[in-house]
């Protein structure tokens, strides 16, 4: 399915591909605008721009485990106020920015 016949998909799994980073026109580039759900988990990510999420104001849950990360900014999920999970498990990110970034962005799970 090419994922431009359908702007308002509310899930996208990415996960178990070769993915190096999510910048900050992917999502736009695909046309997805209603995104809910994103699985990216068992890619190789090591990069995400600050920019990669805007405009998916009902995103309620990112799923990034399994990957190279090392730091997320913390704007990254600024323009995001539905994201409620953010799943961080078996990145190299430091117990510290996750609870930062919880905090910041007050998630029920992460």
């Amino acid at each position: 399915m090419n994922f431009r016949d359908d702007p308002y998909m509310k899930n996208l799994d990415i996960s178990d591909n070769v993915i190096v980073s999510l910048g900050k026109t992917s999502l736009r580039d695909l046309g997805v605008i209603s995104l809910v759900h994103l699985n990216a988990t068992s890619n190789v990510i090591s990069y995400i721009e600050v920019e990669a999420f805007l405009g998916q104001i009902k995103l309620q849950t990112v799923e990034l485990s399994s990957n190279s990360l090392v730091i997320i900014e913390p704007k990254t999920f600024i323009r995001n106020p539905s994201l409620k999970i953010l799943s961080l498990s078996s990145t190299r990110i430091s117990d510290c920015l996750t609870k930062a970034l919880s905090l910041s962005h007050n998630l029920s799970e992460f």
